[in-house]
Parts: structure tokens; C-alpha cells; sequence
């Protein structure tokens, strides 16, 4: 049979009630050989908005149409526009879907047993502290998490023979804010003052503790508080109060069962092997001695004395050792950044594979223009550009694309001997989208620690570093060519592709600082285009511009590998070589411009011909003969050998 393949939708998966969540979930989908894709974000509550949008990117990822079934956690995204959208996509897919704590409109919800939960905690208020006047501290009034665990406290009164008094309970928000009015009402009310207080949830318990204890109630003397959740938040810093990790992961199996029976069209016998949580006992109940470890599945770690970083074990990813960011923002090429990833791979344990995957838009510059800051979403096109298998890494940045719908090369037709549970976060820097990273868990019901949350940030904090400097050297590399570009253009001359006069004064500067420090040979030629007037007149300034072009290739033409062509004037040019030179490769020189302008006025079908009169120079430079004089020498020779020129010319006519 074919592997069954799940999609679970769920935020701040290393959170508690999450952690236990997907814990059963893992648990009961392996038992029926299903793998599971988990797509999850870190997005808490107060994350500014522009991360949050990179974070709920990671909701848009999968095709529902290509999995066989999809769990969705709406409670925990909280973004109620994100579940809508997500709810209308795997609605139109058709996908069979359950919810988990949440009753949606089109879904099968499964509820975890908070009933049952807080009917035991209850029950050690009345069986083990002899308490008959209990209070409950409930949540938003009418909220399906209020009235399941109203209903445990009810049951527990009904079941010991004690009377339901509905002013006993009282609302808040399932937080803090709320308790100060909850202890005015429980201390202020005309009724007995009750012996204990069960909370909805840790967080109410505290701070009605606290409250309860400015107004003098000492506690547990006076009175006796339960909370509920044992999140790792509150019992690490407010250890002092009883309470019970909710049994989120039966939720978490049920929810695969149901799913299960969904897709299958047949009813399930299966029964889940996880058990419930006990209570976590401590002060705030009045209980003497504390459960030990093996007693309850949930044991909590004392704070170190000292806060130091460097005090914590270097392998940690929060010892002061940790400098995986350092590392990582020094690399200037996406080569050496990814390889830095695989050495940091170290800090998330537990994994069997772990691939990121990158946008077609990753590689600043191998993009036409513009295309590179369309971060806003996936591409259809994907790059796999890491990915390692049991600690082998492998870096891929050149024949790695695939189709966004694959989520990864060979999920969908992966048949591998054990199913596997594939985390996809979110890679990206606040708004900007860059990819996703997914971490690969073979047959182990884990969730990833708690450090990778900080992990790929830092992973994606340092993708944006490297992604600016990247275009910094790109958008350098563009000033310089067009620097190089300017510098071209400030020295040549645009309608004959020769030197410009800029160039030319610049290169008499320059052999004007050779003749006052050294004797050196240098060569001129002087050569002028005759009759470029007439042209213009006759035959227009295109000819004109014609006429030029073919004098200069004659210029350049003739000039030798350590000779420049420059033109000075509209119908001037000049050759500068350095060298001695004898009469014999002078008049070469010569010859070879006398020899393409007959070819030119050969080849080219003009109405006119083209002719100059030139003159050279040339010998040593010292302090007693500058360049000037050489110019002056050839240019003598050439106005010598224009009027010979022109009267030969008037001869002839």
C-alpha cells in the first residue's frame, strides 16, 4: 500500500501545548505508516508585522490537492484572515481536513480532553486538601476552551456531592490582565470566601496568586491555587505553582484517527497508546513533598545559579562559544555561506536530514533586472541548494531546480522503508521571502528544539546580509564599468573611435614631463584631411563625417604597436610614437596611409576623393629640445606639403 502522506498547519510548533501536540500527532501517524509535512512559523504575539508576513508565507506553500489528508491548528496561527484563506484552499482541494481545538466551518473538529484534565485537578483539590469551597477561574466567557474546562470543574463537584454555584466562576482573558477584578469578586463577594481557586490556565493562576497575596491571602494557608498548561515559561519562573501539562498529545492522535477514518471511509478500532498527564504538584496547593520525575512525564530543569553565557556548555546554542551569526555575515559568496550552515547544523539535534531550499530570485544578478526583489512570495521554481542525510552535507547551486509543488525532489513519490515527519519553516528577513528550510525526522515523534527557532533567523538575518552585500558588489561592479566606460569616452573620439584632444593634451603633458627627465626618441606625424569643406558644402555633413571616418582609419591604420592616433581638430590628425625612427620605416609609415586611402577611394563608390597632407618629425627630447618643437617641425612639413598639394590640385583644374 501506498504511503499516506499528511500536512499539519500549525504555529510556535516548540511551544508546550504545540511540542505535545505533534508529538502525538507523529506518534499515531507513524503507527499507520503515514509521513507527515509540518508547516510551521515562530510568529508570536507583538512580532512586528512586516515579520510576521514572512513568516505566514510558509501557509502558502503546500498543494492540498496532493496530500491524502491536512490538519490545521487554527488557534495557534491567530492570524484569522491566514486560516480563512487557508480554510477556502483546502476546502476547493477537497482534501479531507480536520481542525484541532478550533470548530471551523466545513471541518471536523477534534477536541483535546481538557474536561477530563481539569476534572483531576479538581479532584486532588477536594480528595488530597479536603477543600469543599472551591471558585473557577475561567477564560473568555462562552470560548470553547472556557466551557470544556468549566464542564472538568463541574464534573468533579458533581461527582464528590458538591453543589454547583454558578457565581463561583468567574471570567478573564486567559492571561493577566483580568485578575485584579477576579480577585475583588472572589474577596469582596457576600459568599464564604472559598478555600481554593482552579485556574484556566497558568497564567491566570499567577497573576491571581500575586493579586490575591497584595491583599493579604497567604497561599496556600488561606487559600489553595491550580493552575492549568504547565508551559515551560511558567513553570521554570513560577515553579511555585501546581498545575498539569494539558494532554494535547492524545488530542494530537485522536486528531490523526479521525483524519484517518476520513480518508479511508472506514471506521477505526484503533486504539492510542498515550497516556494522560499527571498533576505537577508544588506549593501552591499546600501538598508537602513534590512528585518526583518517574511520577509525571514532566520534569523541569532548575535555572543555573549564574546568568553568565559563558558559563553554559560551548556545545549549547546559547553559550557565549555560539558565534554561528559571526560566522555566518563574514562570507561574501552563497558557496562558504551555505557550507557555514552546514557546520552549524550541529546545534538542532536529533535530525536525519535536513534540505534548504531557495527562490529562483536567490542570486542577486543572474536576473534580469528587477526580477531579484520580488521577495514577497515562492516561486514556482524552487533551487534545492543544501541538503544532507545522516550528517553528510551537500552543497548544490547550479542543476538543483524544482517545482514549488514538489516541496521537495521526490516527497510525493518517496517510499523509503520508515515514514518521516518533514518540518518547513520559513527562510526570509522580515517581508522579504528567500525560501524555506526543512528539517527531516525518520520514524521519531520529535519536534525540533526550542533553539531553531533563534537558529533560522539567524540563518535568514544572515541570507539579507550576505543578499546587500552581494548587490553592493554588483551595483560596484557596475560603477566601475561605467567609470571605465566615462574614462573610454573622455579620451576618444566619438565619430572616429581614435584618441580626442583631451587625450592628446594629456599625452603632451606626459612627454613634456619625459623630455625635462629623460632623452627618449619620439616620433610625430601630422596629418590633415584636404578639402573637407567642399564636401561639406557639395555633398552634406554626413559625407563630411564619411570623409573623416576614412581619414582616420588611414591614420590608425598605419600606426605601429607603440604608436597612438589621436584627432585634434575636425579634419586634423596625429600620430605619436615612441622609438627612434630611420627615413626608411618613416616613409613606410607613409606609404601605408597613402596606400589605404587609395584603396578607400577604390573601394568605396563616393563622388569625391579623399586625400592628406602630412608631415613628421622626429629625434631625441632633452632639456634643450622639447615635443613642442618636434610638433612644430611636423607640422611645418605638413603645411609644406598641403600647399604642394593645392597647387598641383589648381594645376590640374
Amino acid at each position: 500500500m501506498n504511503r499516506f502522506r499528511i500536512a499539519v498547519l500549525i504555529s510556535q510548533a516548540d511551544s508546550t501545548y504545540q511540542k505535545n501536540l505533534l508529538q502525538g500527532i507523529l506518534s499515531q501517524a507513524y503507527t499507520l505508516n503515514m509521513d507527515v509535512a509540518v508547516f510551521a512559523t515562530f510568529i508570536k504575539e507583538g512580532s512586528p508585522d512586516s515579520f510576521g508576513e514572512g513568516e505566514m508565507c510558509i501557509f502558502s506553500l503546500p498543494d492540498f490537492n496532493k496530500f491524502d489528508g491536512v490538519i490545521i491548528v487554527p488557534d495557534t496561527i491567530k492570524n484569522k484572515y491566514v486560516v480563512k484563506k487557508l480554510a477556502a484552499k483546502i476546502k476547493e482541494s477537497r482534501t479531507p481536513c480536520v481542525t484541532i481545538d478550533y470548530e471551523f466551518e466545513g471541518f471536523e473538529c477534534v477536541w483535546n480532553d481538557d474536561i477530563k484534565d481539569i476534572e483531576r485537578l479538581v479532584d486532588h483539590l477536594i480528595e488530597v486538601h479536603g477543600c469543599r469551597v472551591i471558585d473557577f477561574f475561567s477564560g473568555v466567557k462562552g470560548h470553547p476552551h472556557s466551557v470544556h474546562r468549566e464542564e472538568g470543574y463541574k464534573r468533579s463537584l458533581e461527582k464528590h456531592g458538591i453543589r454547583f454555584e454558578p457565581e463561583r466562576i468567574h471570567y478573564g482573558d486567559f492571561w493577566r490582565f483580568e485578575s485584579p477584578r477576579v480577585a475583588g469578586e472572589i474577596l469582596d463577594s457576600d459568599r464564604p470566601v472559598p478555600q481554593a481557586v482552579a485556574c484556566v490556565c497558568d497564567q491566570s493562576a499567577v497573576s491571581l496568586a500575586e493579586e490575591l497575596v497584595k491583599r493579604g491571602v497567604k497561599i496556600p494557608e488561606d487559600m489553595k491555587i491550580v493552575g492549568y498548561d504547565a508551559t515551560a515559561q511558567e513553570i521554570n519562573q513560577k515553579s511555585d505553582v501546581t498545575s498539569m501539562v494539558r494532554s494535547s498529545s492524545v488530542g494530537g492522535a485522536n486528531g490523526v484517527i479521525r483524519l484517518y477514518e476520513i480518508i479511508t471511509g472506514n471506521k477505526s478500532e484503533i486504539e492510542i497508546s498515550i497516556t494522560q498527564n499527571n498533576i505537577i504538584i508544588s506549593k501552591s496547593c499546600g501538598c508537602k513533598e513534590p512528585q518526583t520525575a518517574e511520577e509525571h512525564p514532566c520534569s523541569f530543569s532548575v535555572k543555573p545559579e549564574s546568568n553568565s553565557i559563558y558559563d553554559i556548555d560551548p556545545e549549547n546554542f546559547y553559550s557565549g562559544y555560539n558565534f554561528m551569526m559571526e560566522d555566518l555575515v563574514r562570507v561574501d559568496n552563497y558557496h562558504d555561506y551555505l557550507w557555514t550552515i552546514d557546520w552549524f547544523r550541529r546545534y538542532i539535534k536529533d535530525i536525519d536530514g535536513m534540505y534548504l531550499c531557495l527562490c529562483d530570485s536567490w542570486n542577486i544578478g543572474s536576473r534580469p533586472e528587477g526580477n531579484g526583489e520580488k521577495l514577497t512570495a515562492y516561486t514556482n521554481t524552487m533551487y534545492l541548494v543544501y541538503e544532507s542525510l545522516h550528517d553528510k552535507g551537500k552543497v548544490d547551486l547550479t542543476d538543483s531546480a524544482f517545482d514549488k509543488s514538489e516541496l521537495l525532489p521526490g516527497f510525493f513519490t518517496n517510499n523509503d522503508e520508515k515514514p518521516s515527519a518533514y518540518y518547513f519553516s520559513p527562510l526570509h528577513f522580515n517581508e522579504k521571502c528567500f525560501g524555506y528550510n526543512v528539517l527531516r525526522y525518520i520514524d521519531k515523534p520529535v519536534v525540533f528544539n526550542s533553539e531553531y527557532g533563534s537558529w533560522i533567523r539567524y540563518v535568514g538575518c544572515a541570507f539579507e546580509a550576505l543578499r546587500r552585500q552581494m548587490k553592493l558588489k554588483l551595483l560596484n561592479e557596475r560603477l566601475e564599468n561605467m567609470y571605465e566606460t566615462l574614462e573610454v569616452f573622455s579620451v576618444t573620439d566619438q565619430l572616429t573611435g581614435v584618441y580626442n584632444r583631451n587625450a592628446y593634451n594629456k599625452r603632451m603633458a606626459e612627454l613634456d614631463e619625459i623630455s625635462m627627465e629623460e632623452v627618449s626618441d619620439i616620433f610625430i606625424l601630422l596629418a590633415d584631411l584636404n578639402n573637407l569643406k567642399p564636401i561639406n558644402d557639395k555633398y552634406g555633413h554626413i559625407e563630411g563625417d564619411s570623409a573623416i571616418r576614412g581619414a582616420a582609419c588611414a591614420v590608425r591604420n598605419a600606426c605601429g604597436p607603440d604608436d597612438e592616433a589621436f584627432r585634434i581638430g575636425g579634419d586634423e590628425f596625429v600620430i605619436i610614437g615612441k622609438g627612434g625612427r630611420t627615413k626608411e620605416n618613416t616613409d613606410r609609415c607613409i606609404k601605408a596611409i597613402d596606400s589605404y586611402i587609395d584603396n578607400y577611394n577604390l573601394t568605396w563608390d563616393k563622388p569625391y576623393k579623399i586625400s592628406l597632407s602630412i608631415g613628421c618629425s622626429h629625434g631625441g627630447i632633452d632639456k634643450c629640445r622639447s615635443i613642442e618643437e618636434l610638433v612644430n617641425a611636423a607640422d611645418k612639413r605638413m603645411y609644406e606639403n598641403k600647399k604642394k598639394a593645392q597647387e598641383i590640385l589648381n594645376i590640374k583644374r
